[in-house]
């Protein structure tokens, strides 16, 4: 649920309003920061604010120009109650409750606050354009479309446009439990039956009718990167939607727990989790939602069949799965899943020669889905050993870095080169902007020591777990002159829900460990060891925890909301693990599928 409640006025006295605040905030034991031109008020560790800006109408004597707002993220309308008793007290005026919790709009039924006394002119606006408000008076450009979505929290979707609804299917409980054999089952009945579904956003259903396309790129990292080595896919990161805090976590089985992480939504289960799963109904994978629609879904890979077991796995994911060479299969009975290149023996393969090789098989249909796997940027980074190292080594020569280093950024170049051919190829069928590219890495190039990373990077990677942070990009054509940056922390587990949300499936959000990156949840990245990054907090398994201010400085949580928030995102963290290895091993997505009861219109049972 999304609520807010924002105002314009006039005050005699910024001093008089600040020091009525200070006082009432000692009294309440709310955080109080302010500065010149404005004050932030938190009312609750879960991210409650009230925010107010302020600047002389004409001369510094008054009468001053005010404008604010609050945002919370699960806070709902007890907080906004208690933000207007605040402005009551402080500003002096009545603001009265009008409607009921609910999604934030402008339309008639719309819940918030409008103001009943002297502070001039009741006006009631979404959250959102306070947030903008609020970011262009500090630019000296009020009003100005910043480009970075506003919100409840860092990063978050607060503009809802159209009615919310809850992100869920209607599930037979009753059977559910009927179904569950052991405790495992019973624990994940029991646990789906208490999550709070994710409610539908402004995002919903942005790309419905598209194509997706969708790379896991081996070894990627932010720092391939590069305007002159890598220009395509430097634009793709810069434009369409930019994620500012996303990160990769390493698992234990690196290459195929990356890619299960990004086609399921889930956490892995110790080793081989994608393995594992080829023989368990996964219902919920992106293939089956665009088969509802007609829409066939095609992967590719360049190596082998057999690698992973991906001529076992990825169709069951829902995936027609091609490789450029057998491995251990028989020609006779595999031969029409192996997609030509002029060099499939290579090590590493050719990024580009799998797109040549495969983009005719899909171009020319009126959709379609791909998955690839790319391996152009496997290690090892040498020029001896590594065949696109080599290939592209002339392009790196000059560089002042190590030969591991150059390496690297020289076999992250065919990436590139493939990239740059797949939008030649999709623009020259006419299949461009009903496109959307999403790519993610499966895990940073570990291949690297860390003073060999630290030097790809130019600075140091020691702080918090900024060794995992990575660049996801998720472009359309349509968005190069609207790009949108997201600030919320975010992490692979969540590519899933957030692709299913913006292409507008009717999808069950407490399906997965990860969360829509768009939904007015608190963002969470959760690593191997069980480490975590919240937007409040990066949490290093036997470190001090780090504890994040928001943009005027303030903690996100105040000190005496920390131990509890810690133990609250702790226990999160251990739930949202036993949710995902507990799905794997019992193929509970059988017992949900036969739970799942018809739906009418979206959010209604």
């Amino acid at each position: 649920m999304s609520i807010g409640l924002s105002f314009t006025g006039k005050i005699d006295s910024p001093q008089a309003l600040l020091e009525a605040a200070k006082a009432l905030a000692e009294e309440r034991k709310y955080h109080l920061a302010a500065g010149e031109g404005g004050m932030k008020v938190a009312m609750c560790p879960l991210g409650g604010e009230l925010g107010i800006l302020w600047k002389p109408e004409g001369g510094p004597a008054g009468p001053w120009l005010a404008r604010g707002g609050c945002v919370s993220t699960p806070a709902g309308a007890g907080f906004h109650r208690a933000a207007a008793e605040l402005m009551e007290t402080v500003v002096g005026v009545e603001m009265a409750w009008n409607g009921s919790e609910g999604a934030v709009g402008s339309g008639a039924g719309t819940p918030g606050y409008h103001l009943a006394g002297g502070f001039s002119g009741p006006m009631v606006q979404v959250a959102d354009r306070f947030q903008e408000d609020m970011a262009g008076e500090n630019t000296g450009q009020a009003g100005e479309d910043t480009g970075q979505i506003p919100g409840e929290s860092p990063g978050q979707a607060g503009n809802v446009t159209q009615p919310s609804h809850p992100q869920a299917f209607s599930l037979d409980y009753v059977q559910l439990h009927d179904l569950a054999e052991n405790d495992h089952q019973t624990w994940l009945a029991d646990y789906m039956e208490g999550q709070v579904p994710v409610n539908s956003n402004e995002y919903t259903g942005k790309f419905q009718g598209y194509n997706l396309i969708f790379l896991t790129a081996e070894g990627f990292s932010t720092y391939a990167i590069d305007p002159e080595l890598t220009p395509t896919l430097y634009h793709l990161s810069h434009s369409g939607f930019v994620f500012e805090n996303y990160y990769v976590p390493l698992w234990q089985t690196s290459t195929s727990d990356g890619e299960y992480i990004n086609c399921t939504g889930l956490i892995p289960d110790g080793q081989y989790s994608m393995r594992k799963s080829a023989d368990n109904n996964m219902a919920y994978t992106l293939p089956r939602f665009f088969a509802e629609e007609g829409v066939s879904s095609f992967a590719y890979h360049n190596n082998s069949l057999t690698y992973y077991d991906r001529y076992l796995t990825h169709p069951n994911l829902g995936y027609d799965f091609k490789a450029c060479r057998l491995g251990e299969l028989s020609e006779e009975e595999w031969g029409d899943k192996i997609f030509p290149m002029e060099h499939p023996n290579a090590w590493p393969a050719s990024d580009l020669e799998m797109m040549q090789g495969t983009m005719s098989e899909y171009l020319n249909l009126e959709r379609f889905h791909v998955y690839y796997m790319t391996v152009s940027g496997h290690m090892n980074y040498d020029f001896s050993g590594n065949a696109m190292s080599g290939k592209n080594r002339e392009a790196v020569a000059e560089l002042p870095l190590s030969e591991n280093a150059r390496a690297y950024l020289a076999c992250n170049i065919e990436l590139d080169k493939a990239l740059e051919y797949m939008l030649e190829q999709l623009k020259e069928a006419g299949q461009l902007e009903r496109t959307v590219i999403c790519l993610s890495a499966d895990h940073y190039p570990y291949g690297m020591t860390e003073e060999q990373y630290e030097e790809l990077a130019g600075k140091s990677l020691k702080e918090g777990l900024d060794q995992y942070r990575s660049s996801l990009i998720l472009w359309n054509a349509g968005m190069e002159e609207e790009s949108v940056h997201i600030t919320k922390a975010c992490g692979s587990m969540d590519i899933l829900p957030t692709l299913l949300n913006l292409f507008g499936f009717s999808y069950d959000s407490r399906m997965y460990a990860g969360r829509d990156i768009f939904s007015d949840r608190e963002g969470m990245v959760i690593f191997n060891d069980r480490s975590f990054v919240t937007d409040a907090l990066v949490y290093r398994k036997g470190k001090d925890p780090i504890w994040l201010q928001d943009e005027f400085g303030s903690w996100i949580v105040p000190q005496e909301g920390r131990e509890d928030y810690l133990a609250e995102r702790k226990k999160e963290v251990k739930d949202r693990y036993q949710f995902s290895a507990y799905i794997l091993q019992e193929n509970y997505y059988e017992d949900v599928f036969q739970a799942v009861q018809p739906m009418g219109e979206p959010g209604k049972s």
